[in-house]
C-alpha cells in the first residue's frame, strides 16, 4: 500500500525492509526516510497522502472480513452463500442477539421465482475533522441478478434512492449497530492494521446536542435495535424485470 508524492517518492504505512513487503528486493536501505504522522500531516500534501494511504488499509481490513468490493463507488458488500440460501449473520445488539440476512434472493410474490439479490453493502471511509480522524459508515445496499453478476444502475438507481429514503432513523441506527459490531470483530475497539501499526476507533459513535428537534417524537433505544433492518422491495421488481425483457 503505497502511495506518490508531487516530488516522485513513495509512502507506505509499511517497513519496505521487513519481511513480506513485495518490493524489498528492489529497496536500498539508504533511500527510506522514516517520518512520524504529527510532522508528516504538516506537510504539503501530506493530509491528502495520509488519507489515501490509510482508507487503502481500511478497505485491505474490509475484505479481510469476507466482504466483496464494486469498485464503482468503492462499497463493501456480503457475497452470497454457495446455493440458493441466504446469508445469515448472527450479531449481538446492545440488548440480545439477533439474525440478520445479509445477502438473499427477492422471490418475486407474482412468478415464485428469483428476481434479484439483495446485498447489504457499506461505503465506508477515514476523514479528518480538525485533529481527530473519524471512521465514516455509511449503510447501503447492493443488488446482483443471481448473487454475482450486478444488475444495471440506470435500471435501479431511481427505485433503490426512492425506497432508501423512506429509512428512518430506526433503521439507519439498525444498520450502524450491526456494522460497528461487523467490524469490532470480538474486541472491544474497531482495529484497522497499518504496516506494523494500527488505527484503534471507538465502537460507540460520534455525536452532538442540537438546540431544536420535535418534543414529543422520541423512541426507546430498544424499540430502534429491534427495528427490522429491511425494507419492501417489491418496486424494484418491476424495474429489473423491465431490464431482463430490454436484453431479450
Amino acid at each position: 500500500m503505497t502511495s506518490k508524492d508531487e516530488k516522485g517518492g513513495r509512502w507506505t504505512f509499511h517497513n519496505p525492509l521487513g519481511e513480506g513487503f513485495p518490493a524489498k528486493a528492489w529497496v536500498e536501505s539508504g533511500s527510506i526516510t522514516s517520518v512520524g504522522v504529527t510532522q508528516y500531516l504538516r506537510e504539503r500534501g501530506g493530509p491528502r497522502i495520509f488519507a489515501e494511504l490509510a482508507n487503502k488499509a481500511l478497505a485491505t481490513k474490509l475484505k479481510s472480513c469476507g466482504l466483496l468490493e464494486r469498485e464503482k463507488g468503492r462499497r463493501f458488500y456480503f457475497p452470497p452463500e454457495p446455493g440458493p440460501e441466504p446469508r445469515l449473520v448472527t450479531w449481538q445488539t446492545p440488548y440480545k442477539h439477533a439474525t440478520r440476512q445479509v445477502a438473499y434472493p427477492y422471490v418475486s410474490k407474482k412468478s415464485g421465482r428469483v428476481v434479484f439479490w439483495v446485498h447489504h453493502s457499506l461505503r465506508a471511509h477515514l476523514r479528518s475533522l480538525g485533529s481527530q480522524w473519524l471512521l465514516q459508515l455509511e449503510p447501503g445496499y447492493v443488488f446482483t441478478r443471481d448473487g454475482i453478476a450486478f444488475v444495471a444502475s440506470e435500471h435501479v438507481g431511481r427505485l433503490t434512492t426512492k425506497k432508501v429514503s423512506l429509512e428512518r432513523n430506526q433503521q439507519v441506527l439498525n444498520h450502524l449497530l450491526f456494522w460497528a459490531w461487523f467490524l469490532r470483530d470480538d474486541k472491544e475497539s474497531i482495529w484497522i492494521p497499518c504496516g506494523d501499526q494500527r488505527f484503534v476507533f471507538e465502537a460507540s459513535f460520534a455525536g452532538g446536542r442540537v438546540t431544536f428537534g420535535i418534543p414529543a417524537d422520541r423512541r426507546r433505544v430498544r424499540e430502534l435495535v429491534d427495528t427490522s433492518p429491511d425494507i419492501d422491495w417489491g418496486e424494484l421488481e418491476e424495474g429489473i424485470s423491465d431490464e431482463r425483457q430490454d436484453e431479450e
